[in-house]
């Protein structure tokens, strides 16, 4: 009897290690990467968390992020995702102008950030991801 209470006391325990190791896990588990979808139209995971690898342009007339494989030099708008970044995060700027051609990922949200009833002239499609964190590519 006492052998029995010891082995269900004993798998408990690492049931609910196991559980809490999972839990944890989950948590520090990076966001999968965006669908290719992204770069064509990403207005159908609006407000989604997701991370995108992509060649990034920032430059004063193209601020994006293109597929892996696009020509810096020569990227198509069809297929471009605008990265969103404050004008007051000059330190997230200073980071993408220094990443500039080079292929990174951008975590962040996807949103419209045009006001309801207006048109946005500035970048290659009316939705973006708006900026949390950029990093080259190791």
């Amino acid at each position: 009897m006492r052998l029995r209470k010891a082995y269900l006391l004993g798998s408990s325990v690492i049931a609910l290690a196991c559980s809490a190791a999972l839990s944890i896990c989950a948590m520090e588990a990076p966001v999968a990467d965006a669908p290719p979808q992204v770069f064509r139209d990403a207005r159908a995971m609006l407000g989604q968390e997701v991370a995108v690898k992509g060649v990034l342009r920032w430059t004063f007339e193209n601020r994006n992020l293109f597929p892996l494989g696009t020509d810096p030099d020569e990227p198509s708008e069809t297929y471009c995702l605008p990265v969103l970044i404050k004008r007051t995060d000059i330190a997230r700027q200073k980071i993408a102008e220094s990443l500039d051609r080079s292929v990174v990922v951008v975590k962040g949200r996807i949103i419209d950030p045009t006001p309801p009833g207006q048109v946005s002239l500035g970048s290659c499609k009316p939705v973006g991801i708006e900026v949390g964190s950029i990093e080259p590519t190791k």
